[in-house]
């Protein structure tokens, strides 16, 4: 391949697609830099739907305008190694956060009935609304009001959540084996 012509991404898409793929595989090992906004600092529902349309292609100006505050007049005259670079960072910033929820939002304890029922994964199948009912206190008309609040706000309030709730399992063993002696 000769060398790297920095299109923008207008000019980039409208490539041959062998072109665009040898573009792609050296493009994605760039260096990511920094976007106008962490993920974290978005809304609820803006991480939400990043995380819901992340591999579609079609959703990409939107992420790109919560993630770097652009238009998609702006995402379009984007050079390509910028478009890469950014993508590489909203891309690590996502791994990051997904990990972040696994290591501090996952339950210590595990409730066996819940298990037996597949509680976890009858309800996943609803992706973020349990969690919104449950923060609403079940109230629909507060749906969107948890929707707009900060993501780590949220995130801060369900981490309090799972460790009030790791703490009472805890002292509900201690109970239980005091109860017994």
């Amino acid at each position: 391949m000769e060398e790297i012509k920095n299109y923008t991404l207008k000019e980039f898409l409208q490539q041959p697609p062998e072109l665009i793929e040898e573009y792609s595989k050296l493009l994605k090992n760039l260096e990511p830099i920094e976007t106008k906004n962490k993920i974290y600092e978005l809304t609820l529902g803006e991480v939400e739907e990043i995380k819901q349309n992340f591999g579609n292609e079609d959703a990409l100006p939107h992420i790109y305008k919560y993630m770097h505050g652009l238009s998609e007049d702006e995402f379009l005259k984007l050079k390509v190694t910028e478009f890469y670079a950014l993508l590489n960072s909203i891309t690590k910033q996502l791994e990051n956060l997904l990990a972040m929820e696994e290591r501090e939002l996952t339950p210590k304890h595990h409730d066996t009935k819940w298990e037996m029922v597949e509680g976890s994964k009858r309800l996943g199948k609803l992706g973020i609304l349990p969690t919104v009912d449950s923060l609403a206190g079940g109230d629909i008309l507060k749906f969107q009001q948890v929707l707009d609040l900060k993501y780590i706000t949220v995130f801060n309030k369900l981490r309090l959540d799972r460790i009030k709730a790791d703490i009472q399992t805890d002292m509900d063993k201690i109970k239980t084996k005091n109860d017994s002696v």
